[in-house]
């Protein structure tokens, strides 16, 4: 039985990216072989009501006692109940993680990486560079947030693996044909109406004007309508836009959803418009409802999408790119539906959950049965046996 822990700084929600893949590797792992454990450094009212079994760290303010007490209570846990191997996730549950296997002595200290380092500033890259002296592995979710590793904070290439991103894809796999009609009168949009839609949180990085004048220009030859799924900080910028653009009767802004498939039924193209990326979980979604997928060409979106087969990807700094490849697909709609046939067929077969649970018990398996140096995979393997 091998123990393991698992340390991030907090969970808002179950559906954001990063957090919900920690919660499948928490329920999905083999109960027989892995004992895990979570810690995190602040509650939430969602993990409140959540059932989870967790540790509080209580950590706030870094310049105060709240490290200190932090890292005495992780302490106490592993003297009480020994764990073999920690893994972080996010920015300061990564620094917490490499100050306590510091600490205690930690062989096997596996760090996350799942973006691609937009967000960092100098001082953040020199002290992940700083905590890498007690990092043992790091572990991506794309080949480009794993080569962002090794060239913004020199980890040794032999240390990082690259597994992808999990999700249920079995409920896919039915006929999505009524939940597309009862979503598409409920938004009140006809049958003949072309949508394109995104499931994103409505945030800068998300790029998602973009989509809008996009479709603002299609809307000039096609009957087409823009939906965005999910909420943030860019609603009003969005709404701004459309009646810039002329617009606003076709753009819906359909709000967070907790079962985003009906959206995804009603969708006909399905658009990842993010100006940085790592691995998106909406993509894998939009291939598994079998959505032809137009994509920046950013992070890991080429590892997901075969372009002329399952989607197309498009400059993101060149908006025009992004009017001519949603076009080709409104002019084409039989080469779209292929594209979208093939999607779902390739979604399945690298992305399901139990296939990618098992990439991550071999990868526990192997680095804790397996002196540091060298690391058991180079940080393509994993990633050549997902697409095998």
């Amino acid at each position: 039985m091998h123990d393991l822990a698992f340390i991030i700084d907090t969970i808002e929600t179950p559906s954001a990216g990063s957090e919900r893949q920690l919660l499948t590797l928490l329920s999905g792992l083999d109960p027989e072989r892995f004992c895990t454990r979570l810690f995190v450094l602040r509650e939430t009212d969602w993990m409140r009501q959540s059932g989870l079994t967790y540790d509080v760290l209580d950590m706030h303010k870094w310049l105060s006692g709240d490290l200190s007490r932090g890292l005495a209570q992780l302490a106490q846990v592993y003297r009480e109940r020994p764990f073999h191997l920690l893994q972080t996730h996010f920015h300061d549950a990564n620094i917490v993680g490499a100050l306590a296997a510091r600490r205690l002595g930690l062989r096997t200290l596996v760090a996350t990486r799942r973006n691609i380092g937009h967000w960092q500033s100098g001082l953040d890259r020199w002290v992940l560079r700083l905590m890498g002296r007690w990092t043992s592995h790091y572990l991506a979710n794309s080949l480009a947030a794993a080569e962002q590793a090794i060239r913004g904070e020199h980890a040794p290439p032999t240390r990082v693996s690259v597994i992808y991103n999990a999700l249920e894809l079995e409920r896919f796999d039915q006929d999505l044909a009524p939940l597309r009609t009862a979503q598409r009168s409920a938004w009140g949009l006809e049958e003949e109406t072309m949508v394109i839609g995104a499931v994103a949180n409505l945030r800068p990085v998300k790029n998602l004007v973009s989509l809008v004048r996009a479709v603002a220009i299609l809307r000039q030859r096609f009957d087409v309508a823009c939906v965005l799924v999910g909420e943030g900080p860019e609603r009003e910028t969005l709404l701004a836009a459309a009646r810039s653009e002329g617009l606003e009767d076709r753009l819906i802004l359909a709000g967070e959803q907790q079962d985003v498939l009906p959206c995804l039924a009603a969708f006909d193209i399905a658009a990842l418009t993010s100006t940085h990326e790592s691995f998106s979980n909406a993509v894998i979604e939009y291939m598994a409802a079998g959505k032809p997928v137009v994509a920046s060409r950013v992070g890991g979106n080429p590892e997901a999408i075969r372009p002329e087969l399952t989607g197309l990807l498009y400059d993101v700094t060149r908006p025009l790119e992004l009017v001519q490849s949603l076009e080709k697909l409104l002019v084409n709609p039989s080469w779209s539906r292929e594209l979208g046939a093939q999607a779902k067929r390739e979604a399945m077969s690298r992305f399901a959950r139990a296939q990618i649970l098992a990439q991550y018990e071999r990868f526990y398996e192997t680095i804790l049965t397996t002196p540091r140096d060298p690391a058991p995979f180079q940080y393509r393997s994993i990633s050549r046996d997902a697409k095998s």
